[in-house]
């Protein structure tokens, strides 16, 4: 009898003692949201949000010395994503905008310029706008902001 009280004792201990290193390490997947390093950086994981109670985020970004990367969302009141910026490198964009049902309405391209005071965004490349089946309704395109008149878009 002494036996079979022990080895599911002893089975258990083994579990637990295999399960505490995942557990002490679950800490890892679970990082600080919204931090500010000691020159006022933004740095990680940020969300923001629309409500007190947290229920619905206005944004989720990704910040490395207070740059935006990786891809940001904006939200609707009701949750669903607004404006998605995708960042690819340090100047580059694609930006895709949503309605309230969550359909793309626009989408195209962007640069991040930096000068020694600011940074500056401006549409840059092909910008696509969308009707409700996703079916491209127009066309334009941008050179630092600039919208240019392409011989294709001139009618005769």
């Amino acid at each position: 009898m002494k036996n079979r009280r022990t080895l599911p004792i002893k089975g258990l201990t083994i579990f637990l003692l295999l399960l505490l290193p995942f557990a002490a390490n679950s800490q890892l997947f679970h990082k600080k949201l919204n931090q500010i390093d000691n020159k006022g950086r933004r740095q990680g994981r940020w969300i923001t949000w629309q409500d007190s109670v947290r229920h619905i985020p206005s944004s989720k970004s990704w910040f490395r010395d207070g740059k935006e990367y990786r891809t940001t969302r904006y939200y609707h009141a009701n949750g669903r994503t607004r404006l998605k910026l995708r960042y690819h490198g340090d100047s580059l964009i694609t930006i895709s905008y949503y309605d309230t049902t969550g359909k793309l309405t626009d989408r195209g391209g962007a640069l991040r310029l930096y000068t020694e005071t600011e940074i500056r965004y401006c549409w840059d490349g092909e910008w696509k706008q969308y009707n409700r089946h996703r079916r491209v309704i127009n066309r334009q395109f941008y050179r630092k902001g600039e919208e240019m008149i392409l011989q294709e878009n001139v009618k005769m």
